[in-house]
């Protein structure tokens, strides 16, 4: 719960903690839980650390409700990734929501960061 100013009640039961933020003590407005970290319940005194595959920029810069976004095709994410990294030359990421990168295919070439498929090498 938050206090709102000029209010002394200690646990305003009427104005609890929203989605993807969290209240920790006496509050004057709800926190925005931060990069990296989510929630997805109402009332809660933290937030949680994003989970591996997906990322959490920061419930303010997030489209999604609780903060938590599927890690895009050609990136993997962490624990607690606030961003979504780009699979590295050598690597692809063929699936969104992948927390690590598949190694390039023998007689394939994956030479570019963010590699979603791997290409055929070409012949000669």
């Amino acid at each position: 719960f938050y206090c709102p100013s000029g209010m002394s009640e200690g646990s305003p039961t009427s104005y609890p903690c929203s989605v993807g933020h969290f209240c920790s003590g006496m509050n004057v407005a709800p926190s925005p839980c931060g990069p990296g970290t989510y929630q997805t319940l109402t009332g809660q005194a933290k937030c949680n650390p994003c989970g591996a595959g997906l990322f959490c920029p920061g419930f303010s810069n997030s489209t999604d409700l609780d903060g938590s976004i599927p890690c895009p095709i050609g990136h993997f994410c962490l624990p607690s990734s606030s961003v979504p990294l780009a699979c590295p030359p050598g690597s692809f990421g063929p699936r969104i929501g992948q927390f690590s990168c598949f190694s390039c295919p023998p007689r394939f070439v994956c030479s570019e960061y963010g590699t979603t498929q791997p290409s055929p090498c070409p012949s000669g």
